[in-house]
């Protein structure tokens, strides 16, 4: 629920499930993780356990379209 309220204050014209897909179809690429985290890290026992911020690259939310 908490993310699909985010997915519609980001953009209300996505319905369901699959229009989220339609519009992020980038997500499904098996390898993304690959451009954030090494292997190392990524398997690492402390990723295993709890959420790691990335080494590679930062995470990069654009939420200016955003309104409260």
């Amino acid at each position: 629920i908490v993310i699909w309220n985010a997915t519609q204050k980001c953009d209300s014209s996505i319905l369901n499930s699959n229009d989220f897909i339609d519009k992020n179809s980038y997500l499904l690429d098996s390898s993304l993780w690959k451009q954030y985290y090494s292997p190392t890290l990524m398997f690492s026992s402390d990723a295993k356990r709890d959420f790691i911020d990335p080494d590679l690259k930062p995470i990069s939310i654009n939420n200016s379209h955003i309104t409260n």
